[in-house]
C-alpha cells in the first residue's frame, strides 16, 4: 500500500473516531441534561397542589379572605417569586410550576432554580395576563426527547390521544381552573392568528375561527358553545415538520 493510501485511511479513520467521540460526548451531555431536569422536578414536586377534581368549584368568587387555595404555590414563590402557577395534564408528563417574566429567553434555557438548563422552564407568554382573566394566555415549553417538559403534546395530534386526555388543570395561588382540550395545531412561530394576543370582540371571533378551520381533528373537535367570552390556554412547543414549526394544543377555561 502506497504512502499516500495510508495517509488516506489514517485520516479517513482519525475522522471516524472523532464523529465517533463527539457523538458520544454529546449523548453524555444530554444524559446530564435530562438527569439534572428530573431532579428539579422530584424537587419541586413537593409543592404540587392536591389533584383538583370535577366536583371542586372554583375559589375566584369566594371572600378574599378565602381565596388562599393553594399554599404550596404561595410557598414555592418564596423559592422563586416568578411562580405563577402549576399546570397538570392528566395521562402525560406535564406536571409542572410555570413562571413568568417580561421577556422569551429567561426561562428558555433556565430553571425554576435560575441554573443554566438545556429543558428550561414552563413559562407564559409575557404579554398574557398572570390570572387568566384575558381571552387568550400562551404556556411555552421545550419539546424533549423523553417526553419531559413539554414533550407530549405532540401525541396530542392523535385523535384517540386527545380524545382520551381532554381535561387538565391549572393551579394559581387564588384560584384553581378547570381545562378541557378542544383542539391542536401545527402551526408557524410566527402565525400571528395563534399567537396574536386577542383583545377585540373580531380578534376574539377570528380566533375561534381559526380553531374550526385548522385543528387537526376537524371542527367536529371543537365545543358548538364557543363564544367570544370563553377563555383560552394556548401550550406550545418546538415541532419537527419545519424549521418554524409548533405544535399548539388549545384548551378552554370551564366556567
Amino acid at each position: 500500500m502506497s504512502k499516500i493510501k495510508k495517509s488516506i485511511y489514517f485520516l479517513i479513520s482519525m475522522i471516524l473516531l472523532f464523529a465517533i467521540g463527539y457523538s458520544a460526548y454529546q449523548l453524555e451531555m444530554s444524559n446530564r441534561e435530562y438527569v439534572k431536569e428530573r431532579r428539579v422536578r422530584e424537587e419541586v414536586m413537593e409543592y404540587k397542589p392536591a389533584l383538583l377534581t370535577s366536583d371542586k368549584s372554583t375559589n375566584a368568587d369566594a371572600p378574599s379572605e378565602e381565596k388562599i387555595v393553594n399554599q404550596s404555590i404561595i410557598d414555592l414563590q418564596e423559592k422563586n417569586a416568578d411562580v405563577i402557577g402549576w399546570i397538570t395534564i392528566p395521562g402525560t408528563q406535564i406536571d409542572y410550576p410555570f413562571l413568568w417574566s417580561d421577556d422569551y429567553d429567561t426561562y428558555l434555557r433556565t430553571d425554576i432554580n435560575g441554573q443554566a438548563s438545556t429543558a428550561g422552564s414552563i413559562f407564559m407568554d409575557y404579554r398574557c395576563d398572570k390570572t387568566f382573566k384575558e381571552a387568550h394566555s400562551i404556556l411555552y415549553g421545550h419539546n424533549m426527547n423523553n417526553d419531559s417538559m413539554f414533550g407530549s403534546l405532540p401525541y396530542f395530534r392523535d385523535r384517540t390521544f386527545f380524545l382520551e386526555h381532554q381535561d387538565g388543570y391549572i393551579y394559581l395561588p387564588n384560584e384553581n381552573l378547570e381545562l378541557q382540550a378542544i383542539a391542536c395545531m401545527v402551526v408557524r412561530s410566527s402565525d400571528v392568528e395563534v399567537y396574536g394576543v386577542a383583545e377585540t370582540d373580531k380578534q376574539k371571533e377570528q380566533f375561534i375561527e381559526v380553531l374550526k378551520t385548522r385543528s387537526i381533528h376537524g371542527s367536529e373537535s371543537i365545543p358548538k358553545d364557543l363564544s367570544i367570552d370563553d377563555r383560552f390556554v394556548l401550550l406550545s412547543t418546538c415541532s419537527y415538520e419545519h424549521d418554524e414549526a409548533r405544535t399548539v394544543v388549545v384548551y378552554r377555561i370551564v366556567d
